[in-house]
């Protein structure tokens, strides 16, 4: 079963989405689906709507007078309050959506809710072709400390996850509480609209008429932001907030969120300070939006079977009017809504974001930064990680061993993600002669040093560095990254220097929310200047630390889209540059960054020939029977857990006959885990069957995830075919060898193709809690990476005694045989 061997990148693939992998929100305790959709009300004196709110005591009493009712806050960790699911806008369900958010009505008693709201609608990251959360959605938490203090600036967190997953408490790095207590300041985070329900546009769902322009605008996620800004602008003041000081931030997603506030008339006025960590900076306009509708409405006509196909799909819609097509839409789930677009993995969507309709957001897009008009001119801090794209190459098995190709693609990738993102934007905005300083910054913690050392232990220096979201719990002073990563980066060997460089970070943070100028008078910080564009006056801060202490320094870099390519033509050996330029073109994160560059297409890459097969095993002449069962120990790391593994069926595949086997943990109740094929021909399809995994079960591969997760679910989103480690056909003989390619079609990059070569070694005695069994020895190798299995001589177990996968991508894992068993 070579699926186990890649368990570590499947899940780790699935675990990941763009900012982090938790998608949900949720009580760390409770799955999302137990939860309320609406906040708990507790009933108190009736309240009613009020012109301003009232200030209270928060160190005596936390209830909170609001110009929509009373909320009481929970005390919370770190010497905080926290106010969670407080709705700031009327739920866009039925006829309110694809419409401007409105206000929410004002409700009697006190929202005593003690558990954080739902989701908005969105595929689960862990099973993409599940959904999770709810239309009613839009609701947001409040954290301060337990003082009496007011007027404090107000930090707004905008979530990342590709505007189609995540929410406001995704994560538990970017709960409030640390920087609320420790820069004494009140966080807001919130949910907003996602996917399709966030982002459409459609001629059948604007009315044109005067006043509507924003509900036509199609931007109904920006404008959940700008009606969460609203409510921070009425209600903050309660809570000891000062409304004339709102910092918005954000991260990926999130921070493009920010920068398309910043071009959005209706937001002015509404922040005052502005940090965008890791932004993407791309705008659609509105005819793409529409093109994109409309192949949205051809599959949501097939797929109800409405229409036979595309092509009749299309001649129904010129038969009907704007009007039916409304009321069609309408009609629609969110969960059909989302099965008509493409995804490109971890439950992210293939689709258009923040349009540039003219009114809510400029009609330049983000081009509108180069010029005088309609930008929200405040401070900014801009800024990425020097290895922002690792944490999706991290996922490709394509570059198991391939070490320089992946440092290569790495490098280049993320420099173009820093001049899109960060480096134009910085560039455009100082060039306006009334914008406020601009404060760039680049994260480097984990990266390599120039004595070749990193913080983070092996094999995790190389393969994640100074990745994408990894600045996040640096400037929210979280200690941990990533439920499933925190172990693997962040150790008590690196944490003096890491909780160091958290502490600077906060510190610049803190000021720059209170000023608008991140340097405190006095302080042993280095002095952060702003972006300048005269040449080799300083442009960023570099955000550094070994083991022990933060290293900061200045920098005069500067990086353009055209220089990158430049350097990267001029710098690459010509064995790599065809393959890297490949793979920049076809990977989901900078393809889009190099549309109408003048750039030479890559050389033709010869086609990977098969290694010739000197000989090949040979194989069983019957097939097992159906009902064939064995079970497998086995250990990954520090945990162990118990496979099933049964017969359960048998089809002909291409002619070559091949059965079926299920296997599962035992943890209780066993569910599927995948379905594999198997056939005399050595090949294994993953078919893309979508499983569940309880809490006890997942806890078996990573422990810490159970602390964050009632339930997962794991689905394998790939097509691919691995070489079979099962069912050789007896007898082997020492000295056999073989060669053969693993090829699979991720959801990011190009097709991926691997060689393999197996030989059989030797002979050995393993005893095992099955038996002792005499047993031919096969190892196969690929590159860093190999797999030892022992087969019995006893050709009727049709399965390794043992087998031990040691891959520097996925650790070590073991499997023994713990039983066997044929019907009768």
């Amino acid at each position: 079963m070579k699926i186990s061997s890649k368990l570590g990148i499947l899940l780790l693939a699935i675990l990941l989405a763009t900012t982090s992998i938790l998608a949900a929100c949720s009580s760390d305790d409770e799955d999302t689906s137990t939860l309320p959709d609406t906040p708990t009300v507790t009933t108190s004196p009736t309240s009613t709507p009020t012109e301003s709110p009232t200030v209270s005591s928060w160190a005596e009493d936390p209830i909170v007078q609001t110009i929509y009712g009373m909320v009481e806050g929970f005390v919370d960790e770190q010497n905080t309050w926290v106010w969670k699911a407080i709705p700031y806008a009327n739920p866009p369900v039925d006829e309110l959506r694809w419409e401007a958010p409105q206000n929410p009505e004002p409700w009697e008693g006190t929202l005593a809710e003690t558990e954080f709201c739902q989701p908005c609608s969105q595929y689960n990251q862990i099973s993409p072709d599940t959904m999770m959360g709810s239309e009613d959605c839009l609701y947001l938490n409040v954290w301060r400390p337990q003082t009496d203090e007011t007027n404090l600036p107000v930090y707004v967190w905008i979530h990342g996850g590709g505007n189609s997953i995540g929410s406001a408490t995704q994560d538990p790095a970017t709960y409030g509480f640390t920087l609320a207590n420790k820069s004494n300041m009140v966080f807001v985070s919130m949910n907003y609209r996602l996917g399709p329900l966030g982002w459409f546009t459609h001629p059948a769902l604007r009315s044109g008429a005067t006043g509507d322009e924003e509900s036509d605008s199609g931007n109904f996620g920006t404008l959940d932001l700008i009606q969460s800004l609203k409510w921070i602008q009425d209600n903050i003041q309660a809570f000891g907030g000062d409304p004339n000081n709102v910092m918005i931030t954000g991260e990926s997603a999130g921070a493009l969120n920010v920068l398309a506030l910043m071009v959005s008339p209706p937001a002015e006025n509404l922040f005052h300070r502005a940090l965008a960590q890791s932004a993407p900076s791309v705008s659609v306009p509105v005819d793409d939006g529409e093109a994109d509708a409309h192949r949205v409405l051809l599959n949501l006509l097939v797929n109800d079977e409405t229409v036979a196909d595309q092509t009749e799909a299309e001649a129904y819609l010129e038969n009907i009017s704007n009007a039916e097509i409304e009321a069609y839409l309408r009609t629609k789930t969110p969960d059909e809504l989302f099965a008509s677009y493409d995804q490109i993995g971890w439950g992210l969507l293939a689709f258009p974001t923040t349009f540039s309709d003219g009114a809510v957001i400029t009609a330049r897009g983000y081009d509108t930064f180069g010029t005088a008009t309609h930008v929200n001119k405040v401070p900014l801090m801009v800024g990425s990680t020097k290895e922002e794209t690792k944490i999706f190459l991290f996922m490709d098995p394509f570059f198991e061993g391939k070490d320089e190709l992946y440092q290569t693609v790495a490098t280049y990738s993320s420099d173009l993600w820093k001049a899109n993102g960060t480096h134009d934007v910085a560039r455009k905005l100082t060039g306006l002669d009334d914008q406020p300083d601009v404060y760039v910054y680049q994260f480097l913690w984990g990266a390599y040093k120039d004595d070749g050392q990193s913080p983070i232990p092996a094999p995790y220096d190389l393969k994640l560095g100074a990745a994408h979201s990894l600045d996040v719990p640096f400037f929210l002073g979280a200690e941990t990254f990533n439920v499933m990563m925190t172990d693997w980066v962040f150790t008590e060997e690196n944490r003096p220097g890491r909780l160091e460089l958290s502490d600077a970070m906060m510190t610049y943070t803190a000021q720059f929310a209170r000023t608008g100028n991140p340097n405190v008078p006095g302080s042993d910080l280095p002095q952060w200047e702003p972006w300048s564009n005269d040449e080799g006056e300083p442009k960023l801060i570099l955000f550094d630390a070994d083991e022990n202490h933060a290293d900061i320094s200045v920098s005069t870099m500067e990086l353009t889209l055209e220089g990158v390519m430049e350097a990267m033509k001029a710098q690459v050996p010509e064995s790599l540059y065809s393959e890297t330029l490949r793979y920049l073109l076809s990977f989901v994160m900078t393809s889009y960054m190099l549309e109408g560059m003048d750039i030479e297409p890559p050389a033709t890459l010869p086609t990977i020939e098969p290694t010739p097969e000197p000989t090949k095993p040979p194989q069983s002449s019957e097939m097992p029977e159906i009902g064939t069962t064995w079970t497998h120990n086995v250990n990954y790391g520090d945990e162990n857990t118990v496979w099933t593994v049964s017969i359960t069926g048998g089809e002909a595949i291409d002619g070559v006959d091949c059965y079926i086997t299920e296997a599962s943990f035992d943890a209780p109740p066993e569910r599927l885990l995948y379905t594999e094929m198997v056939g005399s021909d050595l090949a294994l399809t993953i078919t893309g069957e979508s499983s569940w995994i309880n809490r006890e079960a997942l806890q078996a591969i990573k422990n810490e995830v159970s602390t964050h997760l009632s339930s997962m679910s794991l689905s394998i989103d790939t097509t691919t075919t691995f070489a079979y480690d099962g069912a050789y056909g007896m007898p082997l003989s020492v000295g056999q060898t073989w060669s053969y390619q693993q090829e699979s079609v991720p959801s990011m990059g190009p097709k991926m193709i691997s060689t393999w070569n197996a030989e059989v070694v030797g002979m050995e005695e393993i005893t095992v809690p099955a038996g002792t069994f005499n047993c031919y020895k096969v190892v196969h190798t690929s590159g860093d990476i190999s797999r030892t299995e022992w087969w019995s001589v006893e050709g009727d177990l049709l399965t390794a005694v043992k087998l031990v996968n040691d891959g520097i991508w996925t650790g070590i894992e073991t499997r023994e045989l713990a039983s066997y068993s044929a019907p009768e």
